[in-house]
Protein backbone atom coordinates (compact mmCIF):
# COMPACT_ATOMS: atom_id res chain seq x y z
CA UNK A 1 0.00 0.00 0.00
CA UNK A 2 1.51 3.28 -1.24
CA UNK A 3 0.90 6.01 1.55
CA UNK A 4 1.08 9.62 0.62
CA UNK A 5 1.19 13.32 2.11
CA UNK A 6 -2.51 14.24 1.97
CA UNK A 7 -3.02 17.20 4.31
CA UNK A 8 -1.23 20.19 3.78
CA UNK A 9 -2.60 21.18 7.18
CA UNK A 10 -1.71 18.86 8.97
CA UNK A 11 2.01 19.40 8.27
CA UNK A 12 1.13 23.37 9.28
CA UNK A 13 0.23 21.86 12.67
CA UNK A 14 3.64 20.12 13.07
CA UNK A 15 5.12 23.22 12.23
CA UNK A 16 3.74 24.17 15.48
CA UNK A 17 4.70 21.39 17.36
CA UNK A 18 8.10 21.08 15.89
CA UNK A 19 11.22 22.78 14.72
CA UNK A 20 11.10 24.78 11.78
CA UNK A 21 13.33 23.00 9.31
CA UNK A 22 15.20 26.06 8.48
CA UNK A 23 16.27 27.15 11.52
CA UNK A 24 20.13 26.09 12.50
CA UNK A 25 19.59 24.47 15.62
CA UNK A 26 22.49 22.89 17.92
CA UNK A 27 22.14 19.28 17.48
CA UNK A 28 21.68 18.89 21.17
CA UNK A 29 17.90 20.72 21.57
CA UNK A 30 16.73 19.74 24.65
CA UNK A 31 13.55 17.59 23.59
CA UNK A 32 11.25 18.86 26.67
CA UNK A 33 10.65 21.82 24.41
CA UNK A 34 8.63 20.20 22.04
CA UNK A 35 4.82 20.51 23.03
CA UNK A 36 4.09 16.31 23.72
CA UNK A 37 3.10 15.85 20.53
CA UNK A 38 1.32 12.19 20.54
CA UNK A 39 2.79 9.35 18.38
CA UNK A 40 0.46 9.71 15.59
CA UNK A 41 1.44 13.37 15.20
CA UNK A 42 5.44 12.61 15.63
CA UNK A 43 5.44 9.77 13.30
CA UNK A 44 4.83 11.43 9.91
CA UNK A 45 6.56 14.42 10.84
CA UNK A 46 9.86 11.68 11.00
CA UNK A 47 9.40 10.36 7.87
CA UNK A 48 8.68 13.60 6.18
CA UNK A 49 12.20 14.65 7.56
CA UNK A 50 13.75 10.88 7.02
CA UNK A 51 12.99 11.49 3.23
CA UNK A 52 14.24 14.42 3.05
CA UNK A 53 17.65 13.59 4.52
CA UNK A 54 17.56 10.78 1.96
CA UNK A 55 17.18 13.87 -0.56
CA UNK A 56 19.51 16.23 0.93
CA UNK A 57 22.22 13.17 0.79
CA UNK A 58 21.74 11.70 -2.45
CA UNK A 59 21.76 15.18 -4.51
CA UNK A 60 25.17 15.70 -3.68
CA UNK A 61 26.43 11.87 -3.43
CA UNK A 62 24.98 11.27 -6.68
CA UNK A 63 27.78 13.97 -7.93
CA UNK A 64 30.42 12.70 -6.14
CA UNK A 65 29.57 9.44 -7.33
CA UNK A 66 29.20 10.82 -10.79
CA UNK A 67 25.73 9.14 -11.11
CA UNK A 68 24.54 12.96 -11.84
CA UNK A 69 26.74 15.73 -12.99
CA UNK A 70 26.30 19.81 -12.21
CA UNK A 71 25.87 22.20 -15.11
CA UNK A 72 28.07 24.41 -12.92
CA UNK A 73 31.37 22.75 -13.12
CA UNK A 74 32.98 19.95 -11.07
CA UNK A 75 32.85 20.08 -7.12
CA UNK A 76 35.49 21.87 -5.34
CA UNK A 77 34.36 20.84 -1.30
CA UNK A 78 31.53 18.79 0.09
CA UNK A 79 29.36 20.41 2.85
CA UNK A 80 25.95 18.97 3.65
CA UNK A 81 24.92 21.33 6.92
CA UNK A 82 21.13 21.20 6.16
CA UNK A 83 21.55 17.41 6.29
CA UNK A 84 23.50 16.95 9.64
CA UNK A 85 20.50 19.38 11.11
CA UNK A 86 17.79 17.84 9.53
CA UNK A 87 19.41 13.95 11.24
CA UNK A 88 19.96 15.68 14.97
CA UNK A 89 17.05 17.66 14.97
CA UNK A 90 14.36 16.15 12.93
CA UNK A 91 14.75 12.85 12.67
CA UNK A 92 17.15 11.22 15.17
CA UNK A 93 15.83 13.62 18.20
CA UNK A 94 12.21 13.38 17.65
CA UNK A 95 12.40 9.79 16.99
CA UNK A 96 14.13 9.49 20.24
CA UNK A 97 11.21 11.14 22.02
CA UNK A 98 8.76 8.91 20.17
CA UNK A 99 10.41 5.70 21.48
CA UNK A 100 10.45 6.57 24.77
CA UNK A 101 6.65 8.06 24.85
CA UNK A 102 5.88 4.59 23.39
CA UNK A 103 7.62 2.32 25.72
CA UNK A 104 5.97 3.81 28.51
CA UNK A 105 2.61 3.57 26.97
CA UNK A 106 3.61 -0.11 25.97
CA UNK A 107 3.30 0.92 22.06
CA UNK A 108 6.45 -1.60 21.02
CA UNK A 109 5.22 -0.90 16.92
CA UNK A 110 6.17 2.87 17.75
CA UNK A 111 9.10 2.02 19.48
CA UNK A 112 10.58 -0.48 16.42
CA UNK A 113 9.56 1.83 14.04
CA UNK A 114 11.43 4.80 15.62
CA UNK A 115 14.53 2.41 16.10
CA UNK A 116 14.51 1.57 12.93
CA UNK A 117 14.07 5.34 11.46
CA UNK A 118 17.07 6.20 13.74
CA UNK A 119 19.35 3.58 12.41
CA UNK A 120 18.67 4.83 9.14
CA UNK A 121 19.74 8.49 9.61
CA UNK A 122 22.37 7.06 11.74
CA UNK A 123 23.92 5.31 8.95
CA UNK A 124 23.91 8.29 6.90
CA UNK A 125 25.45 10.64 8.97
CA UNK A 126 28.33 8.59 9.21
CA UNK A 127 28.38 7.23 5.90
CA UNK A 128 28.82 10.89 4.76
CA UNK A 129 31.24 12.24 8.22
CA UNK A 130 32.80 8.95 9.47
CA UNK A 131 33.09 10.23 13.54
CA UNK A 132 29.97 11.64 14.74
CA UNK A 133 28.53 12.26 18.04
CA UNK A 134 26.09 9.94 19.32
CA UNK A 135 26.32 8.25 23.07
CA UNK A 136 26.43 12.16 24.24
CA UNK A 137 24.49 13.49 22.08
CA UNK A 138 20.41 13.96 21.91
CA UNK A 139 20.56 14.60 25.75
CA UNK A 140 19.61 18.50 25.42
CA UNK A 141 20.95 20.84 27.86
CA UNK A 142 22.68 18.13 30.05
CA UNK A 143 25.58 17.88 27.39
CA UNK A 144 25.82 20.99 24.87
CA UNK A 145 29.35 19.74 23.58
CA UNK A 146 29.38 16.16 22.98
CA UNK A 147 32.02 13.84 21.98
CA UNK A 148 32.41 12.38 18.85
CA UNK A 149 31.61 8.36 18.54
CA UNK A 150 34.58 6.53 16.40
CA UNK A 151 33.10 5.51 12.86
CA UNK A 152 33.13 1.51 14.31
CA UNK A 153 31.47 2.25 17.65
CA UNK A 154 28.36 4.28 15.37
CA UNK A 155 27.91 0.71 13.49
CA UNK A 156 27.80 -1.18 16.46
CA UNK A 157 25.11 1.20 17.52
CA UNK A 158 23.23 1.19 14.12
CA UNK A 159 23.08 -2.53 14.25
CA UNK A 160 22.00 -2.62 17.85
CA UNK A 161 19.38 -0.20 16.51
CA UNK A 162 18.06 -2.31 13.80
CA UNK A 163 18.42 -5.62 15.85
CA UNK A 164 16.17 -3.34 18.71
CA UNK A 165 13.74 -2.48 15.94
CA UNK A 166 13.15 -5.60 14.17
CA UNK A 167 12.53 -7.02 18.24
CA UNK A 168 10.35 -4.67 18.92
CA UNK A 169 8.38 -4.89 15.93
CA UNK A 170 8.36 -8.90 16.36
CA UNK A 171 6.68 -8.49 19.59
CA UNK A 172 3.18 -8.65 18.56
CA UNK A 173 2.16 -6.87 22.04
CA UNK A 174 1.93 -3.27 21.09
CA UNK A 175 -1.05 -1.04 22.90
CA UNK A 176 -1.03 1.73 19.97
CA UNK A 177 -0.61 0.44 16.36
CA UNK A 178 0.63 2.55 13.65
CA UNK A 179 -2.39 3.43 10.97
CA UNK A 180 -2.98 6.03 8.24
CA UNK A 181 -0.11 8.12 10.06
CA UNK A 182 2.63 6.00 8.48
CA UNK A 183 2.70 7.40 5.59
CA UNK A 184 5.63 4.54 4.48
CA UNK A 185 4.08 1.35 4.89
CA UNK A 186 0.65 2.42 6.41
CA UNK A 187 1.02 0.12 9.72
CA UNK A 188 2.22 -2.86 7.99
CA UNK A 189 4.49 -4.12 10.70
CA UNK A 190 5.44 -7.30 7.92
CA UNK A 191 6.85 -4.55 5.54
CA UNK A 192 9.03 -2.57 8.22
CA UNK A 193 10.42 -6.17 9.64
CA UNK A 194 11.55 -6.47 5.63
CA UNK A 195 12.77 -3.38 5.56
CA UNK A 196 15.05 -3.35 9.10
CA UNK A 197 16.28 -6.84 8.02
CA UNK A 198 17.27 -5.31 4.11
CA UNK A 199 18.57 -2.25 6.21
CA UNK A 200 20.66 -4.56 8.28
CA UNK A 201 22.04 -6.70 4.95
CA UNK A 202 23.33 -2.43 3.68
CA UNK A 203 25.08 -2.03 7.28
CA UNK A 204 26.38 -5.72 7.30
CA UNK A 205 28.10 -4.67 3.42
CA UNK A 206 29.05 -1.63 4.42
CA UNK A 207 31.81 -3.94 6.31
CA UNK A 208 33.23 -5.35 3.18
CA UNK A 209 36.44 -4.20 3.68
CA UNK A 210 36.39 -5.10 7.83
CA UNK A 211 35.23 -8.06 9.36
CA UNK A 212 31.87 -9.45 7.29
CA UNK A 213 30.28 -12.84 7.60
CA UNK A 214 29.26 -12.78 3.58
CA UNK A 215 26.24 -15.91 4.70
CA UNK A 216 24.91 -13.20 7.17
CA UNK A 217 24.53 -10.60 4.67
CA UNK A 218 23.01 -13.47 2.25
CA UNK A 219 20.47 -14.34 4.79
CA UNK A 220 19.46 -10.72 6.02
CA UNK A 221 18.65 -9.86 2.45
CA UNK A 222 16.69 -12.85 2.23
CA UNK A 223 14.05 -11.95 4.75
CA UNK A 224 14.25 -7.80 3.49
CA UNK A 225 12.58 -6.02 0.84
CA UNK A 226 11.98 -8.53 -2.42
CA UNK A 227 9.23 -6.83 -4.17
CA UNK A 228 8.70 -3.53 -5.04
CA UNK A 229 5.34 -3.53 -3.32
CA UNK A 230 7.54 -3.12 -0.24
CA UNK A 231 10.10 -0.74 -1.23
CA UNK A 232 11.27 1.68 1.82
CA UNK A 233 9.79 4.92 -0.21
CA UNK A 234 7.75 8.23 1.16
CA UNK A 235 5.28 9.39 -1.64
CA UNK A 236 4.35 12.65 -2.55
CA UNK A 237 1.41 14.55 -3.78
CA UNK A 238 0.70 17.50 -5.99
CA UNK A 239 0.75 19.65 -3.00
CA UNK A 240 4.01 18.52 -1.71
CA UNK A 241 6.21 17.30 -4.87
CA UNK A 242 9.23 15.37 -5.11
CA UNK A 243 12.17 16.89 -4.34
CA UNK A 244 13.77 15.81 -7.52
CA UNK A 245 10.86 17.76 -9.35
CA UNK A 246 11.67 21.08 -7.35
CA UNK A 247 14.90 21.42 -7.59
CA UNK A 248 16.24 19.56 -10.82
CA UNK A 249 13.25 18.78 -13.28
CA UNK A 250 11.26 21.49 -13.26
CA UNK A 251 14.32 23.89 -13.06
CA UNK A 252 14.98 22.43 -16.64
CA UNK A 253 11.96 24.22 -18.27
CA UNK A 254 12.64 27.45 -17.06
CA UNK A 255 16.14 27.44 -17.76
CA UNK A 256 17.89 27.23 -14.18
CA UNK A 257 20.06 24.58 -15.03
CA UNK A 258 21.38 21.88 -12.24
CA UNK A 259 21.79 18.40 -12.72
CA UNK A 260 21.82 16.20 -15.71
CA UNK A 261 22.18 12.35 -15.96
CA UNK A 262 26.34 12.33 -16.21
CA UNK A 263 27.91 10.65 -19.01
CA UNK A 264 29.20 8.09 -16.76
CA UNK A 265 25.77 7.23 -16.26
CA UNK A 266 24.68 7.40 -19.96
CA UNK A 267 27.73 5.91 -21.58
CA UNK A 268 26.54 2.34 -19.24
CA UNK A 269 23.35 2.45 -20.79
CA UNK A 270 23.80 3.53 -24.42
CA UNK A 271 25.64 1.17 -25.57
CA UNK A 272 29.33 2.88 -25.74
CA UNK A 273 30.93 0.52 -23.08
CA UNK A 274 30.03 -2.80 -24.97
CA UNK A 275 27.23 -3.21 -23.36
CA UNK A 276 23.45 -3.68 -25.29
CA UNK A 277 21.63 -0.60 -25.71
CA UNK A 278 19.20 -0.27 -21.98
CA UNK A 279 15.71 0.02 -22.59
CA UNK A 280 15.56 1.87 -19.36
CA UNK A 281 16.69 4.99 -21.01
CA UNK A 282 13.52 6.79 -22.25
CA UNK A 283 12.46 6.15 -18.82
CA UNK A 284 15.06 7.88 -16.56
CA UNK A 285 16.45 10.73 -18.61
CA UNK A 286 14.65 12.77 -21.50
CA UNK A 287 16.65 14.01 -24.93
CA UNK A 288 16.64 17.38 -25.72
CA UNK A 289 14.10 18.94 -28.07
CA UNK A 290 16.52 20.25 -29.87
CA UNK A 291 18.67 17.15 -30.14
CA UNK A 292 20.15 16.48 -33.72
CA UNK A 293 20.40 12.17 -32.52
CA UNK A 294 18.48 9.89 -31.55
CA UNK A 295 21.23 8.97 -29.37
CA UNK A 296 21.52 9.99 -25.53
CA UNK A 297 24.85 11.72 -24.32
CA UNK A 298 25.65 12.65 -20.69
CA UNK A 299 26.90 15.34 -19.13
CA UNK A 300 30.55 15.58 -18.07
CA UNK A 301 30.77 18.53 -15.96
CA UNK A 302 34.56 19.30 -16.53
CA UNK A 303 34.15 19.24 -20.07
CA UNK A 304 34.25 22.81 -21.75
CA UNK A 305 32.17 21.73 -24.53
CA UNK A 306 30.27 18.29 -23.81
CA UNK A 307 28.31 16.62 -26.26
CA UNK A 308 25.37 16.87 -23.60
CA UNK A 309 21.26 15.91 -24.56
CA UNK A 310 19.95 14.41 -22.02
CA UNK A 311 18.00 15.86 -18.77
CA UNK A 312 16.20 14.56 -15.40
CA UNK A 313 12.29 16.25 -16.34
CA UNK A 314 9.07 16.03 -15.69
CA UNK A 315 8.50 13.66 -18.32
CA UNK A 316 10.87 11.01 -16.88
CA UNK A 317 9.75 8.89 -13.79
CA UNK A 318 12.09 10.03 -11.44
CA UNK A 319 10.93 13.77 -12.53
CA UNK A 320 7.47 13.68 -11.53
CA UNK A 321 5.68 15.82 -9.08
CA UNK A 322 4.48 12.23 -7.24
CA UNK A 323 7.43 10.10 -7.59
CA UNK A 324 7.96 8.65 -4.27
CA UNK A 325 11.65 9.14 -2.66
CA UNK A 326 13.11 5.73 -2.73
CA UNK A 327 14.67 4.92 0.04
CA UNK A 328 15.32 1.31 -0.03
CA UNK A 329 14.26 -0.61 -2.68
CA UNK A 330 13.76 -4.55 -4.00
CA UNK A 331 16.60 -3.99 -6.51
CA UNK A 332 19.33 -2.76 -3.81
CA UNK A 333 18.22 -6.03 -1.74
CA UNK A 334 18.50 -8.13 -4.63
CA UNK A 335 22.61 -6.87 -5.83
CA UNK A 336 23.79 -6.85 -1.63
CA UNK A 337 22.19 -10.57 -2.53
CA UNK A 338 24.23 -11.21 -5.59
CA UNK A 339 27.75 -9.48 -4.12
CA UNK A 340 27.46 -11.77 -1.24
CA UNK A 341 26.76 -14.60 -3.80
CA UNK A 342 30.22 -13.94 -5.07
CA UNK A 343 32.04 -15.21 -1.55
CA UNK A 344 29.17 -17.48 -0.50
CA UNK A 345 28.66 -19.26 -4.12
CA UNK A 346 24.70 -19.24 -4.01
CA UNK A 347 22.16 -17.64 -5.71
CA UNK A 348 24.30 -15.03 -8.06
CA UNK A 349 22.75 -15.45 -11.50
CA UNK A 350 19.52 -15.23 -10.13
CA UNK A 351 19.91 -12.54 -7.58
CA UNK A 352 21.78 -10.53 -10.23
CA UNK A 353 18.94 -11.02 -12.82
CA UNK A 354 15.96 -10.32 -10.29
CA UNK A 355 17.78 -6.84 -9.34
CA UNK A 356 17.64 -5.96 -13.05
CA UNK A 357 14.13 -7.31 -12.94
CA UNK A 358 13.17 -5.32 -9.94
CA UNK A 359 14.26 -2.13 -11.34
CA UNK A 360 12.66 -2.36 -14.57
CA UNK A 361 9.40 -3.67 -13.14
CA UNK A 362 9.69 -0.37 -10.81
CA UNK A 363 9.91 1.60 -13.98
CA UNK A 364 7.33 -0.11 -16.21
CA UNK A 365 10.11 -0.87 -18.46
CA UNK A 366 9.90 -4.75 -20.57
CA UNK A 367 13.31 -6.03 -20.57
CA UNK A 368 13.29 -7.86 -23.66
CA UNK A 369 16.78 -9.17 -24.08
CA UNK A 370 18.50 -7.11 -22.21
CA UNK A 371 18.98 -9.18 -18.69
CA UNK A 372 20.02 -12.09 -21.20
CA UNK A 373 22.78 -10.04 -22.91
CA UNK A 374 24.53 -8.48 -19.89
CA UNK A 375 24.44 -12.07 -18.02
CA UNK A 376 27.24 -13.93 -20.35
CA UNK A 377 27.02 -16.61 -17.46
CA UNK A 378 30.40 -14.83 -15.92
CA UNK A 379 28.71 -12.33 -12.96
CA UNK A 380 32.04 -10.54 -11.68
CA UNK A 381 31.79 -7.52 -9.23
CA UNK A 382 31.79 -5.00 -11.96
CA UNK A 383 28.90 -5.93 -13.78
CA UNK A 384 26.96 -5.85 -10.18
CA UNK A 385 28.34 -2.72 -9.51
CA UNK A 386 27.28 -1.45 -12.99
CA UNK A 387 23.98 -2.70 -13.05
CA UNK A 388 23.39 -1.59 -9.23
CA UNK A 389 24.36 2.06 -9.90
CA UNK A 390 22.01 2.43 -13.06
CA UNK A 391 19.11 0.64 -10.42
CA UNK A 392 20.02 2.95 -7.42
CA UNK A 393 19.96 6.59 -9.90
CA UNK A 394 19.53 8.98 -7.26
CA UNK A 395 19.87 7.38 -4.23
CA UNK A 396 23.62 8.12 -1.83
CA UNK A 397 24.08 4.65 -1.20
CA UNK A 398 26.23 4.47 -4.79
CA UNK A 399 28.42 7.14 -3.58
CA UNK A 400 29.33 4.28 -0.50
CA UNK A 401 29.45 1.36 -3.00
CA UNK A 402 32.61 3.07 -4.94
CA UNK A 403 34.39 3.93 -1.63
CA UNK A 404 33.80 0.48 -0.48
CA UNK A 405 35.49 -0.35 -3.77
CA UNK A 406 38.08 2.17 -3.44
CA UNK A 407 36.53 3.82 -6.85
CA UNK A 408 37.94 0.88 -8.82
CA UNK A 409 38.73 1.84 -12.66
CA UNK A 410 38.38 -1.81 -13.53
CA UNK A 411 35.18 -2.20 -11.38
CA UNK A 412 33.22 0.74 -12.25
CA UNK A 413 34.86 0.97 -16.34
CA UNK A 414 34.54 4.77 -17.23
CA UNK A 415 35.21 6.28 -13.83
CA UNK A 416 36.88 9.91 -14.46
CA UNK A 417 38.65 12.02 -12.08
CA UNK A 418 39.53 16.03 -12.89
CA UNK A 419 42.68 17.62 -12.63
CA UNK A 420 43.09 19.95 -9.82
CA UNK A 421 42.98 23.41 -11.62
CA UNK A 422 39.99 25.68 -11.14
CA UNK A 423 39.86 24.35 -7.60
CA UNK A 424 38.74 21.02 -8.19
CA UNK A 425 39.46 18.66 -5.74
CA UNK A 426 41.84 16.57 -7.90
CA UNK A 427 40.17 13.26 -6.50
CA UNK A 428 36.55 11.57 -5.60
CA UNK A 429 35.52 13.04 -2.10
CA UNK A 430 35.36 10.33 0.60
CA UNK A 431 33.00 12.85 3.09
CA UNK A 432 31.46 15.89 4.00
CA UNK A 433 33.85 18.35 6.17
CA UNK A 434 31.97 19.17 9.38
CA UNK A 435 29.44 21.74 9.57
CA UNK A 436 31.15 25.65 10.56
CA UNK A 437 28.40 25.78 13.29
CA UNK A 438 30.10 22.53 15.19
CA UNK A 439 33.34 24.10 14.54
CA UNK A 440 32.13 27.09 16.30
CA UNK A 441 30.38 25.41 18.89
CA UNK A 442 31.88 22.21 19.92
CA UNK A 443 35.58 22.55 18.21
CA UNK A 444 37.38 20.96 20.60
CA UNK A 445 36.12 17.71 19.82
CA UNK A 446 35.06 17.91 15.86
CA UNK A 447 37.63 15.97 14.03
CA UNK A 448 40.34 17.45 11.71
CA UNK A 449 39.32 15.62 8.37
CA UNK A 450 40.71 15.86 4.98
CA UNK A 451 37.81 15.25 2.18
CA UNK A 452 40.16 13.15 -0.05
CA UNK A 453 40.81 11.01 3.49
CA UNK A 454 39.36 7.19 3.44
CA UNK A 455 37.07 6.73 6.41
CA UNK A 456 37.78 4.04 9.01
CA UNK A 457 35.17 1.95 6.94
CA UNK A 458 37.01 1.80 3.91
Amino acid sequence: MKKTIKNLAFFALLIFFLPSCDEVLDINEDPSKVSNPTLDVLLPEIEFRTARVHFGQSYTACQVAHQMDNYTGYYTSVNLSNVWFNIYTKVLNNAQVMIDQAEANGSSDYVGIGKLLQAHSLGILTDTWEDVPYTEALKGSENIKPIYDKQEAVYNNVLRLIDEGIAALEAGDSFLKAGSDDMIYGGDVDKWIKFGHSLKARYLLHLSNKTVNWDEVQNEAKLGILENADNFALSYEEGIPNPWYTRVAIAIQTGNLSLAPSRFLVNKMNGLHGMPLDPRLSAMMERSATSDTTDYFGLAEWDDTPLQNSDLTSNTWYGQKETPMLMFTAAETHFIMAEAALHTGNMLAESFENGIKAHMSMLGVEPGTYVADVNDGDIGIDDIMTQKFIALYLNGEVWTDMRRHQFDPNIFLGFVVPDDSEGRLGGPAQRSLYPASETTRNGKNVPVVEILKKMWRD
